[in-house]
């Protein structure tokens, strides 16, 4: 229920989601990239983003956070695994919040299960933000 809280605060614009754990290959291999990407987004009003890790007991991840040096927040999010269907990780979502509130709660617009490129996430997000809500 905070998860989803987190979300809701994220309205009016598109908000990148990104569901990981620490065990699985394809998702530290894609970490030092995806690090670069809340740096980039620092400065922008438009566009949110949010680590969700999945799976890890939060001790583990405590310290998988402070011995990889990650400095964007990472929120445990184990029991988003069923609203969200996730079975592969990592799964990045872009959910446009544009418009959202109860009877819209957000439009997922972009899913890819496996590994993205950062620049791939931009392009999405630049696509989304051209169209009208």
């Amino acid at each position: 229920e905070a998860l989803l809280k987190l979300l809701a605060r994220s309205r009016e614009v598109p908000v990148v989601v990104d569901f990981w754990a620490h065990w699985f290959a394809p998702c530290i291999k894609e970490l030092p990239a995806l690090a670069s990407l809340p740096e980039r987004l620092r400065d922008r009003k438009d566009v949110t983003l949010l680590s969700f890790n999945v799976t890890d007991e939060a001790k583990t991840l405590e310290a998988f956070v402070r011995d990889k040096k990650i400095a964007f927040p990472v929120y445990r999010a184990d029991t988003l695994t069923g609203p969200y269907e996730l079975t592969v990780f990592p799964t990045k979502l872009v959910i446009d919040m544009r418009g959202a509130g109860r009877a819209n709660p957000g439009v997922v617009r972009f899913r890819r299960e496996g590994p993205v490129t950062v620049e791939g996430i931009e392009a999405r997000v630049a696509e989304l933000l051209a169209e009208k809500p």
